[in-house]
């Protein structure tokens, strides 16, 4: 079953913001991530934003933005459960990776926890690097930080 990669409706930012917190477990698996959903990635940051619609239903979303250096810098990505395994999020990573690159990007970057195999493993398979760094966030813990160079050519 197809899905459509859309802009996110910055018009509509709380809206849909609200409908993703309220599905979060959906998306999350009982990981507690809404601290990272904060207004500012939907509504100033709205732009870079990418909604996987399947009709009505979100399947997936992608926050990110592009810096005035050339970091394209993804914040989340996530696929509900229902919709895992049809390559919904590399989807979502690619369109991000084509408006960041025609914006100017040069790098792509984006963080997890050291503990999250699937995401760590999803994130190589695009040709991001993965470096494990102590106090990445200032906290003390460990973060693995992803890096891509966009000057080589390929997929997302």
């Amino acid at each position: 079953m197809p899905t459509d990669i859309v802009p996110f409706p910055q018009d509509r930012y709380a809206e849909v913001l609200g409908e993703l917190l309220a599905a979060h477990e959906e998306f999350w698996d009982g990981r507690d991530l809404r601290a990272l959903h904060a207004a500012t990635w939907f509504r100033q940051f709205g732009g870079w934003a990418l909604l996987a619609m399947d009709g009505p239903v979100i399947a997936g979303y992608l926050c990110g933005t592009v810096t005035a250096d050339g970091l394209g810098y993804v914040q989340l990505v996530a696929t509900r459960q229902p919709y895992r395994g049809r390559g919904i999020a590399r989807d979502l990573w690619a369109t991000f990776t084509a408006n960041a690159r025609k914006a100017g990007a040069t790098r792509l970057e984006a963080v997890t926890s050291p503990g999250n195999a699937g995401s760590i493993a999803f994130h190589r398979s695009l040709g991001m690097t993965a470096e494990e760094i102590a106090n990445y966030a200032g906290n003390g813990g460990t973060t693995v930080l992803f890096r891509r160079d966009l000057d080589d050519a390929g997929s997302p």
